[in-house]
């Protein structure tokens, strides 16, 4: 009987079957016996052909006698005659030739257009794997790997691949994995779909898809070209003056006022304008609030440990005893308690005394590396046994490791962007991310392979940092750099340990031998356009880490802050001058897609900078959001640089783009509409589109980009864009 799962001799012909009818017979069978039909459906069509069967030896309305048994003729007693049997044969025949006819239709509409019946087009289920799915740092010039979970028509496959933002890929096939290697490398910052379309990818054995897959990732940042080239060693020397003497262990902060606090074994003592005075007995540790109103010490003498609360100039005000570790840090929660290693476990406290556990991860104090955020929400710790440190967020016990970290490990001073070296490709480099996690900025330095980094320490200014060089001959150098190119702008004959920030920038300390010294920043090295950029760059951090109390500590007092849901990834557009002193900013917050939701969301973001009116240092005065959408599918200008080409605008291109689309998309105009007369040139391998004017603009100056311009898949922005510049 047809319908069994087995299936019989193609050579096999049923009794009473016209030899005409083999072919036809064979296929329905070869096709039941084949891997590509649903069991649901093969039943249910195995049910069809026996019903058909028995219609069709039951046309003549009598009665179908079961299968083996005869019955007599009709009044006779007697079995039929021959005849009569040829007759039955023949009608059987002809039934058996309507009911596989049938099933043959049945089985091409199952396999081409979908059963009648309810059930679904043949397809098969792929899932993938690939060294890039779900990661929101991947490097922009690594190829992609995607391995299935069977084999698949290669031309077809490959062919059904597209990348959001459009990239071009060359693709190799090796066994079951997939090789996609981009030409000109993935965009730095962005979040990518890879999508294998359904529709177009086939199987190995030709059947199509079940659904899309799709693989999803995003790429780290990297150091932009920045105003200037790194070029190694500066001119400006750090001047260093020593101003105390100092112990192994012992610590130093900048309070708001100025003042150096320095511990050590005769205690605290505050110098001011070159004098020094002691503030209390012995202290282990010493910090200053992120707001800095509060210092706190850590003091220990015969009897035990105590946690002593000063003001905003360490005159003490008041202790509480607590079981603290040997070598336990110290530092701020906001302004209300004091973190602690007590008992091999994070600990608070507040000025009443109360004590609580902030983690149940074990903490060695005297051998593990512990570096305590600015604002107590967040913890960097690394086991002495030399596991990967992590960063611990205290507030929702969440941790991620920082990838290639070495151990040194500095906060901003608003707590939501951690910097750590790390090796890159053989070569020390430094490292930037969130506080709270996402994707890294790796920034090389000019230091060579088997150099030794240390000392790191982030202005509060958001883009100066230092660091010390020390050369395999143990040649040392303090250097002061920026970010994010990493160029020295100043450096120095030694090294420092330890360094500590003024709260305006101006100035920092480091531990240099058994002294304490202070190092100004050379009034050379300043650059407030730098500046505001790495201002709008640290807020943007704090969002994608959902710092509250860090986009706080960014802002000026009255300042409205947004609220957002949970973004991915940030980068600063472009600024562009405002009223007064005031710059705007323009950011997009990214929300990576998810399984289950395989589009990006975005909003544009606009921030106001300017001086804080109380001291002068540089503040968000104001920001605002649009509504999140679905990232657009066409291309998206990534980055607007007029600093890197004196009178020229720079468009970084999150999408390659095609060529011949772009001179008369992208130009020049001014404000009222008028053109700019003007090239534009389009560097592939970079995404970047140069636009330069024929003569200096003697008025204000738009870029725009028109909706004419093609992503090389042909996709087209949904709207003109018009940037405001200034080209003189």
């Amino acid at each position: 009987m047809i319908g069994d799962d087995a299936v019989p001799d193609d050579n096999a012909v049923p009794d009473g079957m016209d030899e005409t009818l083999r072919p036809t017979a064979n296929r329905v069978r070869r096709v039941l016996g084949g891997g590509h039909m649903r069991p649901a459906f093969r039943e249910e069509l195995r049910r069809e052909l026996v019903a058909a069967r028995q219609a069709a030896i039951g046309a003549d309305g009598r009665h179908v006698a079961p299968a083996g048994v005869i019955r007599p003729r009709p009044g006779t007693g007697r079995p039929p005659g021959r005849r009569a049997a040829r007759r039955r044969r023949r009608r059987t025949a002809l039934g058996l030739a309507g009911a596989v006819a049938a099933a043959l239709v049945a089985v091409i509409v199952l396999a081409w257009g979908g059963l009648p019946f309810g059930g679904h087009t043949a397809s098969a289920r792929v899932s993938v794997a690939s060294n890039v799915d779900g990661s929101p740092s991947s490097s922009p010039t690594a190829p992609l790997r995607l391995t299935f979970s069977q084999p698949l028509d290669h031309a077809a496959t490959a062919s059904a691949v597209r990348l959001t933002p459009a990239t071009q890929v060359r693709s190799a096939w090796d066994g079951d994995t997939l090789t996609l290697t981009p030409v000109h490398g993935f965009a730095p910052n962005s979040a990518y779909v890879l999508t294998v379309d359904h529709t177009v990818a086939r199987t190995a054995r030709g059947v199509p898809l079940a659904a899309d897959v799709h693989v999803l990732f995003g790429t780290a940042s990297v150091a932009g070209p920045g105003p200037h080239p790194i070029t190694g060693f500066a001119a400006p020397s750090l001047t260093s003056t020593p101003v105390a003497a100092a112990g192994e262990r012992s610590e130093a902060v900048v309070t708001r006022d100025g003042s150096l606090l320095i511990t050590g074994s005769q205690g605290v003592v505050r110098i001011r304008n070159g004098t020094a005075t002691p503030l209390g007995t012995a202290a282990d540790a010493v910090c200053v609030s992120r707001s800095r109103q509060s210092v706190a010490f850590l003091n220990r003498d015969g009897t035990g440990t105590r946690v002593v609360f000063a003001d905003a100039l360490g005159s003490p005000s008041s202790s509480v005893p607590v079981q603290a570790d040997p070598g336990s840090p110290v530092g701020w929660i906001n302004d209300a308690e004091v973190v602690y290693v007590g008992a091999g476990r994070l600990m608070a406290v507040d000025r009443q005394g109360h004590a609580r556990t902030l983690s149940g991860v074990p903490v060695d104090a005297a051998k593990d590396t512990v570096v305590l955020a600015p604002g107590g929400r967040y913890v960097y710790l690394r086991p002495a046994a030399g596991d990967t440190g992590r960063v611990i967020d205290l507030q929702t016990n969440a941790a991620h490791a920082l990838p290639g970290g070495t151990g040194e490990v500095a906060f901003s001073a608003d707590g939501a962007t951690v910097a750590w070296f790390a090796d890159s490709a053989g070569q020390p480099a430094l490292q930037v991310a969130a506080s709270g996690g996402g994707p890294v900025l790796t920034v090389q330095l000019p230091v060579a392979a088997g150099d030794h980094l240390s000392g790191l320490g982030l202005s509060p200014d958001t883009y100066h940092f230092v660091y010390s060089v020390t050369a395999p001959g143990q040649r040392a150098e303090l250097r002061l750099a920026t970010l994010p190119d990493g160029r020295t702008i100043a450096s120095g004959g030694a090294s420092g340990r330890s360094p500590r920030w003024s709260p305006s920038g101006r100035l920092f300390t480091v531990f240099q031998g058994g002294r304490l010294a202070t190092v100004p920043v050379p009034e050379t090295g300043t650059d407030r356009q730098a500046a505001l950029q790495g201002l709008a760059m640290a807020f943007a951090r704090a969002e994608i880490s959902g710092d509250a109390g860090a986009q706080r500590a960014l802002a000026a007092p009255d300042a409205a802050l947004p609220t957002l849901p949970g973004i991915t990834r940030a980068a600063v557009l472009w600024l562009l001058p405002a009223s007064g002193s005031t710059v705007t900013a323009r950011v997009r917050l990214t929300i990576d897609p998810r399984p289950g939701q395989p589009v990006a969301r975005q909003a544009e973001e606009r921030l106001t900078l300017g001086p804080r009116p109380s001291d002068g240092t540089l503040a968000v005065l104001a920001a605002s959001v649009e509504d999140f959408r679905p990232a657009p599918v066409a291309p998206q200008v990534i980055r607007c640089d007029t600093d890197t080409s004196p009178g020229s605008a720079l468009l970084i291109f999150d999408s390659d783009l095609d060529p011949d689309s772009v001179p008369a998309a992208i130009g020049l105009g001014t404000a009222d509409g008028r053109t700019v007369p003007g090239t534009a040139s389009y560097d592939a391998t970079s995404r970047t589109v140069t636009v330069h004017p024929d003569a200096d603009p003697s008025a204000a100056t738009v870029v725009r980009v028109d909706t004419g311009l093609r992503d090389v898949r042909g996709q087209r922005p949904a709207a003109d864009l018009r940037i405001a510049v200034s080209l003189a």
